[in-house]
């Protein structure tokens, strides 16, 4: 948009050149500043594209942290309900063993 109307004398057809030019100056100025703000939409978006990115990739690093301390505890919890298996069993180890000596001491008696 570098053209411009010449403007040869003063008159009504003069006033509109002159007018004509004023009104390419503003749309060349629009055009300006639309390509201004499109570029400066680009660079916004390709950061929020790389911000999002970088959160897609923490969630997921996350998840797998939070996935591996439920496994974790799962591995825990079996190991507790193992447990608590084994001392019963040894309770009851304990109580017959109990019960045997105390029929051999009554016995020696």
């Amino acid at each position: 948009m570098t053209l411009r109307a010449k403007i040869t004398s003063n008159d009504e057809i003069g006033n509109l050149k002159k007018n004509f030019n004023l009104f390419l100056d503003a749309i060349r100025e629009i055009i300006e500043d639309n390509k201004l703000t499109a570029s400066e939409n680009t660079s916004i978006s390709h950061e929020l594209s790389r911000a999002a990115l970088i959160v897609g990739k923490n969630i997921e690093n996350s998840l797998t942290t939070v996935n591996e301390a439920t496994s974790q505890a799962k591995t825990m919890q079996d190991d507790i309900v193992i447990s608590i298996e084994d001392s019963k069993k040894s309770k009851e180890d304990v109580a017959v063993v109990a019960d045997e000596v105390r029929k051999l001491a009554q016995r020696q008696e």
